[in-house]
């Protein structure tokens, strides 16, 4: 197998030890989600392999399109609508400073801190192949 392959059946496992079938999840990657068989985050449905955060709609238009802006994916996580959040580093939250301003990612990591617990880890890249390691919360 491929190690991309190798990697996203390790997650997609990771995902399936720690969530139940009709656990909600928040992922970037959705296709971590799909792949495991469980339901992605509901407004984040328009995108397969990757969940869209819009910086400059605002709050109704994100509604309206069912897409997040920065305000909405915070309440979720606040609200722990998601009752598990999958991220990659580096990854989509890392460029989250870029797009939005680092508040918001420091706000993020804040609520990931107080709200929820680090499940596990996954990297599964041979030892001379870089790629990102993906973490699972869980919501206290």
């Amino acid at each position: 197998q491929y190690a991309g392959v190798k990697f996203l059946n390790a997650v997609s496992s990771a995902i399936q030890r720690h969530t139940k079938p009709q656990d909600t999840i928040f992922a970037f990657m959705n296709g971590y989600v799909l792949h495991a068989h469980r339901q992605i985050f509901p407004d984040t449905v328009y995108e397969v392999s990757s969940t869209s955060l819009f910086p400059n709609l605002s709050d109704k238009e994100a509604r309206e399109y069912k897409l997040l802006s920065p305000n909405i994916l915070l309440s979720y996580f606040k609200e722990k609508k998601a009752k598990v959040i999958v991220l990659e580093r580096p990854g989509r939250l890392d460029a989250l400073s870029v797009e939005i301003s680092a508040n918001y990612k420091d706000e993020i990591e804040s609520i990931l801190t107080t709200d929820y617990v680090l499940l596990e880890k996954v990297h599964k890249y041979p030892e001379n192949i870089s790629g990102p390691v993906v973490y699972i919360y869980r919501a206290k």
